[in-house]
């Protein structure tokens, strides 16, 4: 079982990502929110996605702090012009 959950890591903290953010926010992970999600793992593979490193990259985010996805806010700025 150690081995198998040991060959995708980075699909384990994805999956735990995803929990935290359920949990923090009370809400499931939306589709909007998944390039969030994966700038986050980013952030934190290279120190072996821990779990302190994914909290900390879940309440900096623009899905924790309840703002519109990055993408969602540039075409909005692009409106605006």
């Amino acid at each position: 079982m150690k081995a198998l959950l040991a060959a995708d890591e980075r699909q384990l903290a994805r999956n735990l990502l995803h929990q935290f953010t359920a949990y923090a926010t009370g809400a499931p992970v939306r589709f909007a929110d998944r390039p969030e999600i994966e700038m986050i793992l980013d952030a934190t593979a290279a120190d072996g996605y821990r779990v302190g490193d994914l909290l900390r990259g879940l309440i900096t985010s623009r899905i924790f702090r309840g703002l519109p996805p990055a993408a969602a806010t540039s075409t909005n700025e692009q409106r605006r012009s």
